[in-house]
């Protein structure tokens, strides 16, 4: 048996987020004349993504990976789009082409009766320059925020035990790459690689120890997460995206305690483990918008 929290705060947070990143999003190209003056990162920001997913992990084994889970749980978040970076400059390419020019001067005499003088004169004329124009960059930034309301845990081992059903939300940041074509695809088809983390931190989290209810909290922790991401242009600034990512967290200091806020008995801190890992599967689906194709033209 688990206590499972009450999220609503953790809600109501990020419903705060998702509405001011979409505010950002909504007006970046209205804006834009006002972000031309100021600095990147706002000058960089060109839309929003929002997405849902399904977890899978090993409710005995937290830190294996696992698609049978019978029970997938959902997450869900929303970012803000900047980029995007690492393109290349117009390059100026200079052809230097000589043309020589030998001209006859013919001179005129100063005085009635005097010499003529001619002379040659050389003129040489350099000519020309060529621009390649360079490309736009592959690379955008994801800034926002992702929830999950259950993640469930059932540590059994040298470790200790606990079973715990909590909720995980934090701070979300990747690196899309991309978007590359799909090989023998149409052009309305790509894919991205994404390299991203998020922010997270358990707080009063309840769960059992051999029938014990204990209490724990953590500090944050640093959850890397990959993901392969398919695309379909399906309107003009409208793109769906899915695909598959694995994200780890680690909790490296776990804190335990009674749910009266007492010490726990040394013989159920015993039974705890002293960290935990989360390793989990996703299946995502999601929409980004590109603001100035869906509103600046």
């Amino acid at each position: 048996m688990s206590l499972r929290p009450v999220p609503g705060r953790r809600w109501f947070e990020a419903g705060i987020v998702a509405a001011a990143l979409l505010a950002l999003a909504w007006f970046a190209t209205p804006a834009r004349a006002q972000f031309s003056s100021v600095t990147p990162p706002f000058a960089k920001l060109t839309g929003g993504y929002l997405w849902g997913s399904l977890g899978y992990r090993d409710v005995r084994r937290p830190e294996r990976f696992y698609v049978g889970d019978r029970h997938p749980f959902v997450r869900g978040g929303v970012a803000a789009l900047l980029g995007p970076f690492g393109g290349q400059p117009d390059t100026i390419v200079t052809l230097d082409s000589v043309r020589t020019v030998v001209e006859w001067m013919q001179g005129k005499p100063s005085t009635p009766g005097a010499v003529r003088v001619d002379t040659l004169r050389t003129v040489h004329a350099v000519r020309s320059h060529h621009t390649l124009p360079g490309r736009d960059g592959w690379v955008s930034l994801a800034v926002g925020y992702q929830y999950a309301g259950a993640y469930r845990i059932d540590a059994r081992g040298d470790r200790g035990t606990l079973a715990a059903t909590f909720p995980v939300g934090g701070l979300y940041g990747s690196a899309w790459f991309g978007p590359f074509q799909v090989w023998h695809a149409s052009r309305i088809m790509f894919w991205y690689a994404t390299l991203g983390a998020s922010v997270v931190q358990l707080s009063q989290a309840n769960g059992t120890s051999d029938s014990t209810l204990v209490r724990f909290d953590t500090e944050r922790a640093l959850a890397p997460e990959f993901t392969l991401l398919l695309g379909w242009r399906a309107h003009r600034g409208v793109r769906l995206i899915g695909g598959i990512g694995a994200q780890h967290i680690r909790w490296s200091s776990v804190r335990y305690r009674s749910p009266s806020e007492l010490p726990l008995a040394d013989p159920v801190l015993r039974r705890l483990p002293p960290s935990l890992r989360l390793t989990s599967v996703h299946v995502n689906l999601g929409v980004s918008f590109d603001a100035t194709d869906l509103f600046g033209r």
